[in-house]
C-alpha cells in the first residue's frame, strides 16, 4: 500500500519493489496491475534493457519501470537500478552530431518480477521492498479475459480510494517523525503518514519495513561466499588485523576447494578489498565490524584492514555460519551468476569446513609466519 501511495508522488526516492515466487504466483499479474494503476502503458511489462541507454529512454518515457520474468540481474544493471531509484542521469552524444550530447534525468519507481531472488546485492537490497508471493491454487485460477473485466469495473473506485488515502498522508506528511530514520528516509518518513492517514497502530509501518530490511540484510550474506567466511572468522572470536591479501589466505581456510574454485570467490587481495567495502554495513548489522584503517609503512603501501565481532560473546557473529548444514552446494557446476542466485535462494548452504589449527595462530598452511595477527 504504501509504495503504490509512494509511486503517485513527484519526488522520490522511490524503493524498488521485488516481486518473487514460483511458477504460477501472478507476478506479473500482480506487476501490470500496479502500472495500471499508477502508469497505463500500451506495454506494462518489459523484458530487461541491453544496457543503461535503453533502461533510461524507457524511464524517460514512461514513470514506472517494469521489468518482468527477469532470470538474475546482471551488476551493471544492478547499480543503474539503484541510480534510477535514488535519482541520476545518463549523458550520451546525440546522434548524427560530434559535440552535442542528449541528457536524461530520471527518479522512478521500479518494479522488478522473477522467479529466483534477483536482488543479491547489498546497495541494491538496501534500496528494495522484497515480497515472496504465494503459490496459486488451481481453484482460484481465473481467465484473463475474466480479471481484467472485473478490474476495468473496480477500477474507478480502487483509484478514488488510492487517491483519498494519498491525500491524507500527504496532510499528516509534515508532521511525520522518526527516532532513527533508515536508508530511504524519506520513504520511511511516508509510511509513517500513511499509517497515521489509515489508521494503523504506530509503528506498524516502520516494524514492517525494518522487518523486510533485515530479510534484505540477511539474503545479501547469505548469497556471499565471502561474507559467511568472515562470519566463521569472526565466529571464533578472533580479531584479524592485516592486508587484504593477508586476510584472503586467512579466509581462505575456512571455505573447501569447491568454493575457492567459483567464480564469485575472489583471486586476489584487490578484488577481495571490493567486496568487503560493498557488504560493510550489511556485516556490520549483523554483528561483524569490518574496517578499513592506515597504510602500512613499507614500499607496498597497503590498507590494513580489521575485522572483529560486534557482539559481546560472539555467539550473533556466528549465527549465520552455525545455520550452515554439512550439506554442500552444488557450486561447482554452476556456470552463471543466474545458476549462483538459484542455488542461493533454493539452498543458502554454503559449506565450511573447521579452519586447520594453523589459522588460529596466524600461520600458513606451508609453514612461515604471516605479519597478519588474530587475537
Amino acid at each position: 500500500m504504501t509504495w503504490i501511495l509512494a509511486a503517485y508522488r513527484r519526488r522520490g526516492p522511490f524503493p524498488i519493489l521485488t516481486l518473487n515466487g514460483e511458477q504460477g504466483s501472478c507476478k506479473s499479474s500482480a506487476s501490470a496491475v500496479l502500472r495500471n494503476l499508477v502508469d497505463p502503458n500500451a506495454a506494462s511489462l518489459r523484458s530487461g534493457p541491453r544496457d543503461e541507454r535503453d533502461l533510461f529512454i524507457a524511464a524517460n518515457n514512461s514513470w514506472i519501470v517494469v521489468l518482468d520474468n527477469l532470470s538474475h540481474l546482471a551488476d551493471w544493471l544492478s547499480d543503474t537500478l539503484c541510480r534510477l531509484a535514488t535519482g541520476g542521469g545518463l549523458a550520451t552524444r546525440q546522434l548524427y552530431t560530434d559535440l552535442n550530447e542528449t541528457i536524461i534525468n530520471a527518479q522512478r519507481p521500479i518494479v522488478l518480477n522473477g522467479i529466483a531472488e534477483l536482488a543479491t546485492r547489498g546497495d541494491l537490497l538496501d534500496r528494495s521492498i522484497v515480497i515472496s508471493l504465494p503459490a496459486l491454487d488451481t481453484e482460484q485460477r481465473r481467465d484473463e479475459a475474466e480479471f481484467w473485466s472485473e478490474f476495468e469495473l473496480a477500477k474507478p473506485r480502487l483509484l478514488g480510494a488510492l487517491l483519498g488515502a494519498l491525500a491524507a498522508s500527504l496532510a499528516q506528511l509534515p508532521t511525520a517523525r522518526l527516532v532513527r530514520k533508515p536508508r530511504m528516509a524519506d520513504f520511511a518518513l511516508f509510511g509513517v503518514a500513511v499509517e497515521r492517514a489509515l489508521g494503523w497502530s504506530p509503528g506498524t509501518f516502520i516494524k514492517a519495513y525494518e522487518s523486510n530490511r533485515g530479510g534484505a540484510n540477511s539474503s545479501a550474506l547469505e548469497a556471499s561466499p565471502v561474507a559467511l567466511a568472515v562470519h566463521s572468522l569472526a565466529g571464533q572470536g578472533h580479531i584479524f588485523e592485516g592486508t587484504a591479501t593477508e586476510l584472503l589466505d586467512e579466509l581462505s581456510s575456512y571455505v573447501d576447494e569447491r568454493i575457492k574454485n567459483h567464480r564469485s570467490w575472489p583471486d586476489s587481495g584487490w578484488r577481495l578489498s571490493c567486496i568487503l567495502r560493498r557488504l560493510a554495513p550489511n556485516l556490520r548489522a549483523s554483528g561483524v565490524d569490518v574496517a578499513f584503517g592506515e597504510r602500512t609503512p613499507d614500499q607496498k603501501r597497503a590498507r590494513i584492514i580489521k575485522v572483529r565481532s560486534t557482539a559481546s560473546d560472539a555467539s550473533s557473529a556466528s549465527t549465520i555460519a552455525e545455520s550452515q548444514p554439512s550439506v554442500r552446494t552444488h557450486l561447482h557446476a554452476s556456470t552463471s551468476p543466474s545458476d549462483a542466485a538459484s542455488v542461493c535462494r533454493c539452498r543458502r548452504s554454503w559449506a565450511f569446513p573447521e579452519p586447520p589449527a594453523a589459522a588460529c595462530v596466524g600461520t600458513r598452511a606451508q609453514g612461515h609466519h604471516s605479519s597478519a595477527s588474530i587475537r
